[in-house]
């Protein structure tokens, strides 16, 4: 699973997670260090040495070698162990003579590689790898450095100059981009690999690298141009059809969902026509993005007029359903970062797509069973002390009314009563859903603590999706405040929402 950050609330800490089977390796590099070999591997360590490290990976311990004693049990693939002890046996392997010992090692690396959680670990095994001449380990390689970590040069990762030792000429962005003209999946073709190629996850996680490595996304389009009938083609559908181009791994999951919704009549004809029909394809000069289809689904059907206003007449259609909502702040702690709430400030900052799905995220939050359900939602929230609720919105469409659908968490995703985990069932049913939301409910009173926590903020970010946080109010709980948050930080309170009895005016 992957922690998103947290911020501190007063007295309370509001975690948001995200749980990442879904893509086999967590998005986000945890509390990570870095170790050496000594001799030429020390240029794998010490490529990453001395990063100051970011909210993504907090920091780095000095590059170190140490030995185990012969009597010290192997804790090797066990996360929860001190990472140096888990390095010292580690080293042991390495160093021994026990060969049998040593091809088990080799295949533990290529099996546990993609999704080691300590970066000094990663890096033992990165250069175990480039070293050892270990060419099947190319795949689980490209998949540790498609996780992005922040202060740390991708070219001076110890995955990138394993990559470059393991296939010498070749460098180790022909590998992450897969080169020019190279087919899809060309690249491990060549070095002799293809298995697990076809798993869905792998093909995620190094598109994501291809995007980040290429923020032009000039070689993530020539890739599907050249997608023929191969895995790749319900996304080059989808693309041709509306424009948008998945920009992350979790993109790339939503768009193939979305490219097999292909059947005459069905929603990606219904949304091209959309696209087309009001000139969508690029709002106020920007491409559009996959959190603005399910708003062009939903408005589509409430009133299709308003896909073609303009900003400013969006703006200002907002400004008549928000002006008198009665509103709440978070309160905030001492050098804790203070973000903008009110409509004032954030209608600036949103682009036409984006203010076409806060305007579908307001209409649907009028719906009076909705909210009944809502409601219905808060009560087994705080009932439950072993997490926090949430799930996704839907508008209302030909499949049923607007709903609030809670994906309760597997008791594995259970982490506390102020953290929320998004699970695979949840990321797997989302191609469709307005917004991710989730509540702080654990006491009725929860007024100090309405909007969302940086940590929100982050998993909006992480999964480029609108997002509504739900807070309790007042010492019966009675009523709702809603925020909802954007990918770039950008947060407008929706006000205060009562039950299905209540307006919300």
């Amino acid at each position: 699973m992957v922690v998103f950050g947290a911020i501190r609330l007063g007295r309370m800490t509001h975690h948001f997670l995200a749980w990442k089977g879904f893509f086999a390796v967590t998005m986000v590099s945890l509390v990570l260090g870095a170790c050496t070999n000594g001799g030429s591997g020390g240029s794998l360590a010490r490529s990453e040495s001395g990063s100051k490290g970011t909210a993504r990976s907090p920091g780095f311990a000095p590059p170190r070698m140490v030995m185990a004693s012969a009597d010290e049990p192997s804790p090797l693939w066990e996360p929860r162990i001190a990472t140096d002890r888990r390095v010292r046996a580690f080293n042991r392997i390495l160093a021994s003579g026990d060969e049998r010992a040593r091809a088990e090692l080799r295949a533990q690396v290529a099996a546990n590689l993609p999704t080691e959680p300590r970066r000094e670990m990663v890096v033992a095994m990165s250069m175990a790898a480039g070293e050892g001449g270990w060419t099947e380990c190319t795949v689980p390689l490209l998949r540790s450095l498609s996780r992005p970590l922040r202060g740390v040069d991708d070219a001076t990762r110890s995955e990138s100059v394993a990559l470059s030792r393991l296939h010498p000429g070749r460098g180790w962005g022909y590998f992450a981009v897969f080169g020019v003209g190279v087919p899809w999946g060309g690249v491990l073709v060549w070095v002799g690999l293809g298995g697990g190629w076809s798993d869905t996850s792998v093909q995620s996680e190094c598109w994501g690298l291809v995007v980040r490595l290429d923020p032009s996304m000039e070689r993530a389009a020539a890739l599907l141009s050249e997608a023929g009938t191969t895995s790749l083609a319900p996304i080059a559908l989808f693309h041709e059809q509306t424009g948008i181009l998945p920009s992350s791994s979790t993109d790339f999951v939503w768009a193939a969902h979305l490219g097999e919704m292909r059947e005459p009549g069905g929603t990606l004809e219904r949304l091209r026509e959309q696209i087309d029909r009001h000139g969508l394809r690029e709002v106020d000069g920007e491409p559009l993005e996959l959190r603005h289809v399910p708003a062009i689904e939903a408005l589509a059907s409430i009133n299709e007029s308003w896909l073609s206003m303009s900003s400013s007449r969006l703006s200002t259609l907002l400004d008549v359903r928000l002006k008198r909502r009665l509103v709440h702040r978070r309160q905030t702690s001492p050098g804790e970062k203070v973000t903008p709430e009110d409509w004032e400030s954030a209608r600036g900052h949103l682009s036409r797509a984006d203010l076409l799905l806060l305007l579908a995220i307001d209409l649907t939050l009028d719906d009076a069973m909705l909210r009944e359900d809502l409601f219905r939602q808060v009560e087994l929230d705080r009932d439950d002390r072993t997490t926090e609720y949430g799930g996704l919105m839907f508008a209302a469409d030909r499949a049923g009314p607007a709903r609030m659908s809670t994906f309760t968490p597997r008791p594995a995703e259970r982490l506390g009563d102020r953290r929320f985990v998004a699970s695979t069932d949840m990321l797997r049913s989302g191609a469709l859903a307005l917004a991710h939301y989730h509540f702080h409910v654990q006491t009725a009173a929860s007024d100090a603590y309405a909007g969302p926590s940086e940590g929100d903020l982050e998993y909006a970010r992480t999964f480029a999706r609108a997002c509504l946080v739900f807070t309790s109010l007042g010492p019966d709980g009675a009523r709702l405040n809603a925020d909802c948050y954007f990918p770039d930080g950008t947060v407008v309170d929706l006000g205060e929402i009562g039950g299905s009895g209540s307006p919300r005016e």
